[in-house]
């Protein structure tokens, strides 16, 4: 389930359905993924979004820009999904 919050500033841009409000939502999404001895938690995560299968969780955050945002000493890396 995703859960929708807004983060950051007029830099990134605004909603055009929400005059009133400056910034842009993002969706948070919550899965248990593979994770072996060797893994860092950015290899991990990028093994999971490159092996996803069509239509799947992994499938559709690999068509977008994925920023890691927990925990904090990963906060704003982006992760490859070449």
């Amino acid at each position: 389930m995703a859960a929708k919050k807004r983060l950051w500033t007029k830099q990134i841009g605004h909603d055009p359905n929400e005059s009133n409000y400056i910034g842009r939502r993002m969706d948070f999404f919550g899965r248990s993924i593979p994770f072996f001895r060797d893994d860092t938690i950015e290899s991990a995560l990028e093994r999971w979004i490159r092996n996803g299968t069509p239509k799947s969780s992994p499938w559709y955050l690999a068509q977008k820009a994925v920023i890691a945002v927990y925990p904090e000493h990963i906060l704003g890396i982006f992760l490859d999904q070449s």
